[in-house]
């Protein structure tokens, strides 16, 4: 394996960055289970809105951080709710309100301060019950005794499990049934052996706009730039199916390429990213919106 790989997703992102508060995650537990345990402890998922606090809506959680982007700022949000061990699990009411992203980031900000290479990855899951696979964000994180990615989803707790009688297990995610990264399902649906209706954003958000999407975004998470799900950070993003041009198309068939084989082609990610102009776009935005 590419020492220097392991290396680069060993240290933090802008993103993933504590900050002052490392001490935080350093003193959280060193096992993958008791790290995923912690994390469950402190934030709490959409579905948990319904299941834990029936009588409330996301507005009534407090200062939801769905918005934050900093590392930094997200563990300054948690502390100034409760100021306690992030190790000590905290009632609904005192988690914050989160999405996938923020499971993936945090779980990845835990392994990457503890020493152990890790990074986002988007795609689409198959195990959240819906007849849609749904854009999704998990981790990746390496494990040294198999010499091997492994993939994990912190989101997945035992609630989640027991309420959709789960049988998979979600620190170890192995099988392409229950999630393949975006550049499977775009070269996919572009050789027309997976049908792109079947995976979105939502139910009436389909096809291969938001199979685009989460392919830039996950191009963007392998070049250690943990973006929100809701940013747009390039014209490439959002335009319409019916504009993108040949070369719009050529683009996104060589991320998808790349992305798809992350370690083969890891100089080569990394250089498309930093000298097109999609990767120079949104490298611009994300230093003005982390600055702010």
């Amino acid at each position: 394996m590419n020492n220097d790989m392991l290396a680069y997703y060993t240290s933090h992102s802008p993103f993933t960055d504590p900050g002052e508060y490392a001490p935080l995650l350093d003193a959280l537990p060193k096992d993958l289970p008791g790290i995923v345990r912690a994390i469950q402890g402190l934030i709490i998922p959409p579905y948990q809105y319904v299941l834990q606090l029936r009588n409330l809506q996301l507005k009534d959680i407090e200062d939801a951080a769905f918005g934050i982007r900093s590392m930094e700022r997200f563990l300054a949000k948690l502390m100034s709710i409760r100021n306690a061990p992030l190790s000590k699990p905290r009632p609904p009411r005192l988690r914050l309100g989160v999405n996938c992203r923020n499971f993936a980031t945090l779980l990845v900000a835990i392994l990457r301060q503890k020493g152990i290479a890790a990074r986002e990855r988007v795609g689409f899951e198959g195990y959240l019950g819906g007849a849609i696979h749904y854009e999704h964000r998990i981790t990746e994180y390496w494990d040294g005794r198999r010499d091997q990615w492994r993939r994990a989803d912190a989101y997945v707790d035992p609630l989640l499990q027991a309420s959709r009688k789960m049988t998979l297990d979600p620190l170890n995610i192995a099988s392409p049934d229950h999630f393949r990264v975006a550049s499977e399902v775009w070269q996919g649906a572009r050789q027309a052996t997976l049908d792109p209706s079947r995976f979105g954003d939502s139910d009436i958000d389909v096809g291969l706009p938001p199979i685009r999407y989460a392919l830039l975004h996950d191009f963007d998470a392998l070049n250690k730039l943990e973006v929100r799900g809701d940013d747009a950070w390039s014209h490439l993003i959002e335009k319409p199916e019916a504009e993108l041009t040949a070369e719009d198309l050529r683009f996104l068939d060589m991320v998808a390429r790349l992305t798809k084989d992350a370690d083969a082609n890891f100089d080569s990610l990394l250089a498309l990213h930093r000298d097109s102009d999609y990767g120079q776009e949104v490298r611009a935005a994300a230093r003005q919106h982390l600055a702010l």
